[in-house]
């Protein structure tokens, strides 16, 4: 079927305004989708770096007090802090990837072999500082401080 020159322009038209309006509406949608999705991931990125130096520090807390209460001596000072380097080493194990969380339990076994002996055998005292810094070094690693 051929249409007159007046008529082909305006059945085009309409489409073209239709196809216009709707692509345009579409492809702002898709580019608000698309922004919502990497604001999120964003967000939680931040969320899971806070929860982690949160977790580790206290950790870092909780083994610094374990050690300090076990070198005076204290049983019940002793049996509140393990408490809490427990639940310490738990979040770490939930937040922090495998390799802070095995650092984690290597400085925390080497702090209670230090903490047995109250510190007064030099080389566990030196491994237990050595697994400390270790632990430190792959939270560092792990939150990019």
């Amino acid at each position: 079927m051929i249409l007159s020159g007046g008529n082909e322009e305006s059945a085009i038209s309409p489409l073209m305004t239709w196809l216009s309006i709707f692509g345009g509406a579409l492809l702002a949608g898709a580019f608000a989708l698309f922004g919502a999705w990497l604001q999120s991931v964003r967000e939680h990125s931040k969320w899971t770096r806070d929860q982690r130096l949160r977790a580790y520090a206290d950790h870092l807390a909780a083994t610094d007090n374990f050690m300090r209460a076990a070198v005076r001596g204290d049983v019940s000072e002793v049996s509140t802090v393990s408490t809490d380097s427990i639940r310490a080493i738990a979040a770490v194990h939930l937040l922090g990837p495998d390799d802070v969380y095995e650092s984690a339990v290597e400085f925390q076994d080497a702090m209670k072999a230090s903490a047995d002996l109250k510190g007064l055998v030099e080389a566990l005292e030196d491994k237990r500082l050595a697994k400390r810094n270790a632990f430190i070094e792959a939270a560092r690693a792990q939150i990019k401080v």
